[in-house]
This record gives structure tokens, C-alpha cells and sequence, in this order.
């Protein structure tokens, strides 16, 4: 089985200061600094890390680049795959994100394949699930689903 989508949409920096990252790539690129917004602004909003619920309230900042966005994260201090990413790596691209018609299928399928979600969560319109590809593709991978 395989997943029902191959477009990327989306490449996710994990940052220390997003601030900070916004203004260089607004200035590097010529583009607007985007709104930096935490998470609750979405709305009622759930997260699990590992298998528990976590508050967190990232700091999120999307830029518009073509047919893909760059998301900028940063993390609090609560339990998140961005915590703990930015604590083992530093600064980096954590996921690419692509969005599926069949979420199911999608977990299904990378079950079938040894691949295990780190985080999920959800916030009001859809969900999202970062499987722990890193040593499968070198990477995160963010399984997003509209409902």
C-alpha cells in the first residue's frame, strides 16, 4: 500500500527565535514578514507527543513560497517533537508535510511500512500526523488531512 498523495506542500524549520528567522527570510527573499501566531489562534487544538497529551503552544509563521510553504516552528517549553527536535539537533528542517485524502489508509500504510507517529494533533478543519521517518527518508514526514 503506499500513500494516496506525493505532493510536498509544505517544509518545516524548527528554530530557536522565529523572530529572528521571519526577518532574515523576509529580508533574503523580499517578501513580507508573515503573521507569527501560537497555535490556539487556530482554535480548539489537541497534541499528543509519544503517546501523551502535551499544551504546547508553538509559534508558527508560514510563508508562501510557490506551490509549497515554508513553516517556520517555534517551540515552548512543554513536550513536543519541536522541543525535543531543537534540544537533539538545533535548528533544522524537521518535516516535509503533504496532505492526504484517506488519513486511514495513510496511518495504515505507514504502519505497514515499520513507521511509527511521533506527534499528532488536531486543530478545527483537520489533523495531522508526524511519522518518525527520520532514518526511513532523513527526515520527518507531516501526514496533514483536511476534513
Amino acid at each position: 500500500m503506499k500513500l494516496d498523495s506525493n505532493v510536498i506542500m509544505q517544509v518545516t524549520i524548527v528554530v530557536n527565535d522565529i523572530e529572528k528567522t521571519a526577518k532574515n527570510i523576509s529580508k533574503l527573499f523580499g517578501m513580507d514578514i508573515p503573521e507569527i501566531f501560537t497555535l490556539a489562534k487556530l482554535g480548539k487544538t489537541y497534541a499528543e507527543f509519544q503517546g501523551v497529551s502535551t499544551e504546547t503552544q508553538i509559534k508558527i509563521a508560514n510563508f508562501e513560497m510557490g506551490d509549497v510553504t515554508l513553516e517556520l516552528i517555534e517551540p515552548d517549553d512543554k513536550p513536543s517533537t519541536f522541543k525535543t527536535f531543537l534540544e537533539e539537533n538545533g535548528e533544522g528542517v524537521h518535516h516535509l508535510g503533504l496532505v492526504v485524502k484517506d488519513k486511514e489508509k495513510a496511518k495504515k500504510t505507514l504502519k505497514e511500512n515499520g513507521i511509527k507517529v511521533r506527534y499528532w494533533g488536531s486543530y478545527p478543519g483537520g489533523s495531522y500526523h508526524i511519522a518518525d521517518t527520520k532514518d526511513f527518508l532523513g527526515v520527518f514526514l507531516n501526514i496533514k488531512h483536511n476534513d
